[in-house]
């Protein structure tokens, strides 16, 4: 296919039969990725609780199977999430289900497949395996919808943005009917994003495709970075451009110091479309230790009453005890307060319910990695502006050096390595 694809007949696909090809791009077996990091993590717990060889080949054999089939499933559920979506997007319209090569009954039918196949796996195990398998398929189905949260619609609307296209950039507005145009229901109810139009003021198709103009063109947020005058703040993507920031002064500041560590900062991307660059990140650098520099939600404003859950401007660097996919490595986290006491740097802890960082990836690279979060806190984000103070982040500056002067290999190793 011609053109910027995710989809291609190449290599062996290209051999199969053609009936069989669209169902195979749409399990992504031409991708395996997916099926190695669900298959890897179980390999490593066979080896190590299996009782025998052929036993552990056995189920060796049957969570390769699993993987296959699972990830397949996967898939399949969020191309029929997304088929709509899919075939607007340059990148994604040669998927089988958008560009119907699949229907959306074929589809089905071929999930149910899936799903039977596994479970006729799953019915091999034992009945804890066959408990956990059942209630893991609650997120194999949630997870496209997963991926849209990650702004409220209603902070969309009345903005302007910047779009980027091939001729360069070009203003657009998320212009909100006018309130005398709206009746009293209306007014009651939220504006779903598939209902905003972003108006680049073009009078029609012909003049928005001459400003160059073309589905699948990226938009980001228009605002200006604000220095409010009082050590606060204002920026957009703060989450997380402040991460970003972050690395980079600190690879300043040891560049100027001697430390025993082969340090790599890398920016990821596509983390809120399911942490993508940490999964890839994680394989080309194949880290001893990862601490992800990254925002933490702060609520700290009038009328909020604080449960001590989430942090607070100006009060420290974050510390993450937990969110809904890291639990920090406890060494780690001890470690990192201990050179934070150590240096005077005050810290807040944080635990989130909803929402995760890049750890959650990076922590399950190869044989595992002791991972955290730390940075500054900031109001308001997934919005078009948020709030942080410089304090916090000179203090996350200052922890992250301290921290990896003092990294060694048996600190590292002590991480990991537990006495029985």
């Amino acid at each position: 296919m011609s053109g910027f694809t995710d989809i291609r007949l190449s290599g062996w696909v290209a051999h199969m039969p053609p009936a069989l090809r669209p169902y195979i791009l749409l399990a992504r077996l031409d991708r395996p990725i997916g099926v190695w990091l669900l298959f890897l993590p179980g390999l490593w717990a066979i080896c190590l609780g299996a009782r025998g060889v052929w036993q552990g080949l056995w189920l060796a054999l049957l969570f390769a199977l699993g993987a296959v089939v699972m990830r397949g499933a996967g898939c399949v559920v969020n191309d029929l999430w997304d088929r709509d979506l899919d075939a607007k997007v340059e990148r994604t319209r040669g998927r089988p289900l958008a560009s119907g090569a699949v229907s959306v009954t074929q589809a089905l039918l071929f999930l149910a497949l899936l799903c039977l196949t596994g479970l006729a796996i799953l019915l091999l195990l034992d009945r804890a395996a066959e408990i956990l398998g059942v209630a893991s398929l609650l997120l194999v189905a949630l997870y496209p919808a997963a991926k849209r949260v990650t702004w409220w619609p209603q902070v969309m609307l009345g903005q302007r943005w910047t779009v980027r296209t091939r001729q360069g950039d070009v203003t657009a507005y998320t212009g909100p009917r006018a309130p005398h145009l709206l009746s009293d229901e209306d007014r009651k109810k939220q504006v779903e994003p598939k209902d905003m139009v972003l108006d680049i003021g073009a009078r029609d198709e012909k003049e928005a495709l001459a400003m160059g103009v073309r589905p699948g063109d990226p938009a980001a947020p228009y605002g200006a970075f604000v220095d409010l005058g009082n050590g606060r703040l204002l920026g957009k993507a703060l989450d997380d451009r402040a991460g970003c920031a972050m690395v980079i002064e600190v690879l300043r500041r040891l560049a100027e110091s001697d430390h025993p560590n082969t340090v790599y900062g890398v920016g990821t991307t596509q983390e809120e479309a399911g942490l993508v660059g940490a999964q890839t990140s994680a394989f080309a650098v194949a880290p001893h230790v990862a601490i992800v520099a990254e925002i933490s939600v702060a609520d700290d404003v009038p009328g909020k009453t604080q449960d001590g859950s989430y942090t607070e401007l100006g009060k420290g660097v974050a510390l993450c005890i937990r969110d809904s996919g890291l639990i920090p490595n406890r060494r780690l986290r001890e470690f990192v307060a201990q050179v934070a006491d150590e240096a005077g740097i005050p810290v807040q802890y944080v635990t989130m319910e909803r929402g995760t960082t890049d750890g959650t990836r990076i922590q399950m690279h190869g044989e595992g990695v002791p991972t955290l979060y730390i940075g500054p806190p900031a109001r308001y984000i997934h919005s078009h502006a948020s709030i942080m103070d410089a304090a916090d982040f000179d203090g996350a500056v200052k922890l992250l050096v301290e921290v990896i002067r003092r990294l060694d290999r048996k600190t590292v190793d002590s991480f990991t390595q537990y006495e029985p």
